[in-house]
């Protein structure tokens, strides 16, 4: 047998059966905690309406109804605050100004520099002094340029020398004596 006791239809054991008897035990027990669920809601319903009730009269006090608090808004001297508005605001525009112009002495004074550098230099024109002087230059990078050839020369002559001067002294020692020769001499 089966019957609906759920918007999900389920199969219910044979009555008299201990499945039918927890399955009764079950829906009772569903039923005791829907009930209970609604009575918590009906309590949570009751106590919103109460503080809602409490915020009325409070309202209402706040309103001036006798017997009830009674609020005066402050007393603001607006003129005051203009002229303290004002004071900030020119306070803030001398700041900008000085920013900007400290921002204009770093940026301008490097242009103005290089600017008046290409100007004198437009001016002047070329200096015959200095194209005198830049040949000589090359004169004077010239030689040293031969001069260090030359120096390089003698070196590795030098370096021969010396290599043929070793080998005529080993040639001139007797067979034994070479050992000793190459070897350190204390003191």
């Amino acid at each position: 047998m089966s019957r609906l006791n759920h918007p999900i239809m389920t199969l219910m054991p044979a009555p008299g059966t201990p499945q039918a008897a927890a399955a009764a035990a079950a829906q009772g027990a569903r039923a005791a905690a829907q009930a209970q669920a609604e009575a918590a809601r009906q309590d949570a319903q009751n106590i919103r309406d109460q503080a809602q009730a409490i915020r009325d009269q409070v309202q209402q006090q706040i309103r001036g109804v006798p017997g009830g608090i009674t609020l005066q808004p402050p007393d603001f001297d607006m003129q005051a605050m203009r002229l303290d508005h004002a004071r900030r605001q020119e306070k803030m525009v001398f700041a900008e100004f000085v920013i900007v112009m400290i921002a204009a002495v770093f940026v301008l004074t490097p242009i103005a520099r290089a600017f008046a550098r290409r100007m004198e230099g437009k001016q002047t024109g070329r200096n015959p002094v200095e194209d005198g002087s830049r040949d000589q230059l090359q004169r004077i990078e010239q030689s040293i340029d031969a001069m260090a050839i030359e120096i390089e020369r003698i070196s590795e002559g030098q370096r021969f020398t010396t290599k043929l001067m070793s080998g005529r002294e080993d040639a001139m020692l007797p067979v034994g004596s070479r050992d000793d020769a190459r070897k350190p001499r204390p003191g």
